[in-house]
């Protein structure tokens, strides 16, 4: 058990604290900074004590939303941006709280040891590495050729391919099945991965790996999506670490900071790598780039507070929700045509602040978990949901690690839960939750039926 995790994450409470001290003092930019170092200091000093790898749920959550949460208010007290200052340190001190939620709940979160030769779940729930390949490859296939027929069927790839950033909002909402075939083939490369490092890799394995691998991301990279590669890169990397307790921390940052400056700023670029090929896109960059790149508020990482941003005034105005969003998810998560049209919270948002026009063409600024919180609960609710999550993503981090780790298939689920964590700081919570079960919980019913239907023989 990790005896430094009360005090780290009590120093991180401190933190946090202070900062919201800082903020009331009128110091915002500082204040902001303080909750940075607090939240960024803990993830560093309580992965070194755990000594098992460096992804886990419950830091990985920590780090996503202080990037997401601590973006805009850093840059905005920078550079002139056409916000309110004082609506933006509203937002600022709402995330701070959340913040304090997250320090008070990891006190009660001890990660045990776990032994690198740790067994993991019983044989008797165990795929063989043969079963989870051959349910990955037909997988693998089903995925892709349903990306294919859904932009061939509806809008086309010269139409989708040459409507730029609109592209991206017809494949939402004409060709759904596309992003969910995307996901698939992720997921099946993860598997083949997984079970090639706990099993080792058999030679056609790895042949296939490599070139579907390659292929993917050349594919996904072509229609300028950038979700299903983070997903299949954050899998990869995540089920890496937690089977082979590696990297260290400072050879993941030689990965993962040039990973992170080049998927935050793929927007500036997506449609030249779509529509004219690597070598222009080399030469778009090379003429293009500038500092103005890296203010990553000004891009989808900074999407989430704006909609805080959005939302402040209209709460002071409505009143709080008291749980509505969270209460009608179940609902909200049936079939469209069964749900008796009950709109997400992020569908809710999008239609008060943006006009007919954007929506029509997909628009739309996602949500995300603090704003959603205040809506519902008001500043006290952000930080007594943000414990509640925090203490249920720690324990399923602790779960996996003792019972997953030697188990392809239990680690494939594990590794997706890391990216899927940065998707659902962009979402509200019924939309995360239709968008997981769609996309992801089904089809991982789906691999393991298709996986158990396979006898168990030797390995070929």
């Amino acid at each position: 058990m990790s005896e430094q995790t009360p005090i780290l994450a009590t120093g991180y409470f401190l933190g946090a604290v202070l900062a919201a001290a800082m903020l009331v003092a009128g110091l915002s930019l500082a204040a902001a900074l303080i909750c940075g170092v607090a939240a960024l200091a803990y993830c560093y000093l309580e992965i070194s004590s755990r000594k098992a790898g460096i992804v886990h749920v419950d830091i990985a959550f920590v780090l996503f939303f202080t990037i997401y949460s601590l973006n805009l208010p850093i840059f905005a007290h920078i550079s002139p941006k056409d916000l309110s200052l004082d609506i933006v340190d509203r937002g600022l001190l709402i995330c701070i709280f959340c913040h304090m939620g997250l320090a008070l709940g990891l006190i009660f979160v001890r990660f045990r040891s776990v032994s690198v030769s740790n067994n993991g779940i019983s044989s008797s729930y165990q795929l063989s590495a043969r079963q989870i390949n051959i349910a990955s490859y037909i997988l693998f296939f089903v995925g892709l050729v349903g990306s294919v027929v859904a932009v061939m069927a509806t809008v086309g790839f010269q139409a989708y391919l040459g409507a730029g950033y609109a592209g991206r909002a017809l494949l939402k909402r004409e060709a759904g099945p596309i992003e969910i075939g995307l996901y698939v083939c992720a997921v099946s490369l993860i598997a083949i991965f997984s079970v090639g490092l706990i099993d080792g890799a058999r030679n056609r394995a790895r042949l296939f790996l490599y070139c579907a691998t390659v292929f993917f991301v050349a594919y996904v990279a072509y229609l300028g999506i950038r979700r299903p590669m983070f997903l299949l890169i954050c899998g990869l990397f995540s089920a890496f670490s937690i089977i082979r307790f590696r990297p260290k921390i400072s050879g993941a940052c030689v990965v993962v900071l040039p990973l992170f400056v080049i998927l935050s700023t793929f927007a500036h670029y997506r449609q030249v790598i779509s529509s004219d090929g690597v070598a222009a896109t080399i030469d778009f960059i090379r003429d293009n780039a500038s500092v103005e790149w890296l203010d990553v508020s000004d891009n989808e990482l900074g999407a989430p507070f704006r909609t805080l941003y959005d939302e402040i005034p209209f709460v002071d105005k409505r009143g709080f929700g008291l749980g509505i969003s969270y209460l009608s998810s179940p609902v909200y998560m049936l079939p469209s045509f069964i749900n008796g049209g009950v709109v997400s919270l992020s569908g809710e948002y999008t239609d008060r602040h943006f006009d007919p026009r954007f929506i029509s063409i997909g628009g739309n600024m996602g949500y995300f978990p603090a704003t959603e919180a205040f809506y519902n609960f008001g500043l006290s609710g952000c930080l007594v949901i943000f414990l509640l999550m925090i203490i249920l993503l720690g324990r399923i981090n602790i779960y996996a690690f003792e019972n997953w780790r030697n188990n392809a298939f239990g680690v494939t689920i594990f590794a997706t839960i890391i990216p899927w964590l940065a998707f659902f700081i962009r979402l509200d919570f019924g939309s995360f939750a239709k968008s997981v079960l769609y996309s992801q919980a089904i089809w991982f019913m789906i691999l393991y039926c298709l996986a158990r239907s396979v006898r168990r023989e030797a390995e070929l």
